[in-house]
């Protein structure tokens, strides 16, 4: 892979001290990529069981580094997998590692046909115009990271616009009456379809194997149990296709149990702080029989 070894090659040449020796390689936009995969490096160090979903970013961003950008989003990132595996943990630390303004659409929220008038503005005819969240948030920060978060609940004139943006690098507001770009936005989509790949994986705790092409035809194939309407038209699968789409793991029962005992500390350090309340029973042994009160489908949130 041509972005791994591009990695690996600045990580050695800082390491055998070459960039000290040889000035050619000291160039500042050589510090700030090796500046960039540090704090991607530190801000993933906080994600567990994931460890191909942030070697796989960490990779297409460094691969866009040294781009230009032709048309469309600066980067688009789409991360299938079951719940509560990571996925919109991994986007809000894509944003604080690049130090960049951060914004959530949950598109169960926008599933309905009032919806693009929220995200896009309103014609300034109408008494309650206004303009859009997502238009007017891009408008103040042109440079972000914006997630939308299970695309495939919005509605399918959200999702219509959603095309354009990958289209063209912009979308139109009604209230300003203008295009308003995302050229130097970073846009990420979560979704849990693709049930077909993650549900019937024989070992699903490791999917970094999965071909493109088997997760692609699984996007555009899997339907709405209630309208069975496709989730995704070809044409939208396709752009994100034109960008990362990344498959996550389920989360083995270890990471379960090590995610456990993180939140229990916390919490325990919070009663201790707060409430002067002292605990010291066994944090793995609680860990243990939470998880295994839960059942076997037992997940992050319950």
């Amino acid at each position: 892979n041509m972005e791994t070894n591009e990695i690996s090659k600045v990580r050695m040449l800082y390491k055998n001290g070459l960039a000290a020796e040889q000035p050619e390689f000291a160039d500042a936009k050589l510090r700030e990529d090796l500046a960039l995969l540090s704090a991607l490096d530190r801000c993933f160090s906080e994600i567990e069981g994931q460890d191909y979903a942030c070697q796989a970013v960490k990779e297409h961003l460094f691969g866009l580094l040294r781009k230009t950008n032709a048309a469309g989003p600066a980067a688009v990132f789409f991360f299938a997998g079951s719940p509560a595996v990571g996925k919109t943990l991994l986007a809000q630390k894509i944003a604080q590692a690049l130090g960049r303004p951060f914004i959530r659409f949950d598109m169960s929220g926008y599933a309905d046909k009032e919806a693009p008038m929220y995200l896009f503005g309103l014609n300034k005819s109408y008494r309650a115009s206004s303009a859009g969240m997502l238009t007017d948030f891009v408008k103040e920060h042109p440079l972000s990271v914006i997630l939308f978060d299970e695309i495939e609940k919005a509605h399918i004139t959200v999702r219509n616009n959603v095309l354009q943006m990958l289209d063209q690098g912009a979308v139109r507001d009604l209230y300003y009456g203008m295009d308003i770009s995302v050229r130097d936005c970073i846009l990420i989509f979560t979704s849990n379809v693709g049930s077909n790949v993650y549900n019937k994986a024989s070992n699903p705790y490791n999917l970094a194997g999965t071909p493109i092409s088997t997760i692609v035809k699984s996007l555009e194939e899997e339907r709405n149990p209630y309208t069975n309407e496709p989730f995704f038209s070809r044409e939208l699968v396709s752009r994100f296709a034109s960008g990362k789409i990344i498959m996550f793991n389920k989360l083995r029962p270890e990471i379960l149990h090590r995610i456990a005992v993180k939140q229990i500390d916390k919490l325990v350090q919070y009663y201790s702080q707060e409430y002067n309340i002292v605990s010291n029973f066994e944090y793995d042994a609680l860990a243990d029989l939470i998880l295994l009160s839960q059942g076997r489908d037992v997940e992050v949130r319950s």
